[in-house]
């Protein structure tokens, strides 16, 4: 339902949307999922910022691993 609106209002308003996926959150994803019409920041691979930045999307990869592994354990053993 989100996203649906977020498309709707970004169609409404010219804005370029980008929908970014766990498997995105890497530099390498990310600078790929920009589109060419969209400006690029200059971004220094191994400075501190992009290490943080790599670092917190490591983080929430994980986190987002395993909550899926939970709730594929949940529902195996409930059956469904």
């Amino acid at each position: 339902m989100h996203d649906e609106m977020k498309v709707r209002l970004s169609r409404e308003h010219d804005i370029v949307l980008v929908m970014i996926h766990e498997e995105d959150l890497t530099l390498a994803g990310m600078l790929a999922r920009i589109p060419s019409e969209l400006p690029r920041a200059s971004v220094i691979p191994g400075s501190t910022y992009i290490c943080a930045l790599e670092e917190i999307s490591g983080e929430y990869i994980a986190s987002c691993r395993k909550a899926r592994a939970r709730e594929q354990s949940r529902r195996s053993a409930s059956g469904s």
